[in-house]
C-alpha cells in the first residue's frame, strides 16, 4: 500500500458504523478483514449500497456463497477468499478463477459455489491436501477430506522454546496446518472444511 502512495485506515474496533463511514468518506477502495466483518456490514440496520468500486479479501474460514454474493448486491462489494496462518506469515493462496470456467458454460450460480477455491500463491514451494497419516494426496473429486500441508520459505521454521510442538509440526517434512481441505483438481483446493 506504501509503495503505490496508498492510505492505510485502521479501526479500533470493527463496528459496522465506523466501518460504513471510512470507506464512504475517505472513498476506501480496499478492504481485509475476517468474514464476521462482512456478517457485521450486512446485519447493520443503515447500510448503503456504495457508490465507487470496493474490493474486500477475505481470509480465515471462507464465508458461505450466499453471504460473498449477498455483499456484491446489497453493498456492491467484490470478495475474494484467501488463505494462510501465522505460521506462513500470511496468506498463501487465494481465489484465482479459472477461465475455463466462462468458457465451459458454467452458470453464474455455478460459478459462485467455486468463489472459495483456493490456488497456491508463488510464495510457497508446496500447497496440498493429503491424508495425515500416510502423507498420500487426496483424490481430486472435491469430497475426500485429508489435512492442509504447507512447504516453503515462508513457513515458520519453528516455533519458539517449544522443540516438540516444531517436531510435530513438521514431521514428514511438512508443515501440518490442522486444517482440513478438499482437492476440487486444476490446482482449485477448498480450506477450513466443516464437518
Amino acid at each position: 500500500m506504501s509503495a503505490s502512495i496508498g492510505c492505510s485506515y485502521f479501526l479500533r474496533q470493527i463496528r459496522a458504523d465506523s466501518l460504513f463511514d471510512v470507506i464512504e468518506k475517505y472513498k476506501v477502495q480496499y478492504l481485509c478483514g475476517a468474514p464476521v466483518t462482512m456478517l457485521t456490514m450486512l446485519a447493520y440496520d443503515k447500510k448503503i449500497k456504495f457508490s465507487h468500486d470496493v474490493y474486500m479479501w477475505t481470509a480465515g474460514a471462507p464465508p458461505p456463497p450466499a453471504v460473498i454474493k449477498r455483499f456484491s448486491d446489497e453493498l456492491n462489494v467484490k470478495t475474494q477468499t484467501a488463505y494462510g496462518l501465522t505460521e506462513t506469515y500470511g496468506p498463501i493462496s487465494c481465489h484465482n478463477p479459472d477461465p475455463t470456467w466462462i468458457t465451459a458454460g458454467l452458470t453464474a450460480e455455478e460459478r459462485l459455489n467455486k468463489c472459495t477455491y483456493q490456488v497456491g500463491d508463488a510464495t510457497i514451494e508446496r500447497l496440498i491436501v493429503c491424508n495425515p497419516e500416510t502423507m498420500e494426496p487426496v483424490p481430486t473429486d472435491g469430497k475426500t477430506i485429508g489435512e492442509v500441508m504447507i512447504k516453503g520459505n515462508i513457513v515458520m521454521k519453528g516455533y519458539l522454546n517449544n522443540e516438540n510442538a516444531t517436531l510435530d509440526a513438521f514431521k514428514s517434512g511438512y508443515f501440518h496446518t490442522g486444517d482440513l481441505g478438499v482437492n476440487h483438481g486444476n490446482g482449485n483446493l477448498k480450506f477450513n472444511i466443516l464437518l
